[in-house]
């Protein structure tokens, strides 16, 4: 139970610094340029956003999204959907080959 009183709290802090790492690896990857919610980004914060080489400007895009709450529910609707459907298809591959590494071999 994260958060609750069945863990103790080095392993919450632990537990939660895990989650938050691995969902900002999600959300670094859904942000890249050939993933739709790079395109909506784009589409709603504008041009100026963007770096040279087609990426994300974190900073300008945290200089919108903090200083507004509104385009920050923007961009948490368009990033929460991807960032969820990204880690359902890890979850989803680490199964299926964990399911293929568990399979007897038929000789």
């Amino acid at each position: 139970m994260r958060g609750g009183m069945l863990i103790p709290p080095y392993h919450r802090d632990n537990e939660e610094s895990s989650l938050q790492e691995g969902l900002l690896i999600v959300y670094a990857e859904v942000v890249q340029p050939h993933f739709k919610a790079h395109q909506q980004i784009v589409r709603y914060f504008g041009t100026e956003i963007l770096l040279e080489n087609g990426e994300i400007n974190r900073e300008a895009l945290g200089n919108i999204i903090f200083s507004n709450p509104e385009k920050r529910q923007l961009l948490n609707s368009i990033t929460h959907p991807e960032i969820q459907k990204e880690m359902l298809k890890q979850i989803l591959k680490y199964f299926v080959l964990e399911l293929i590494k568990a399979e007897p071999c038929d000789s």
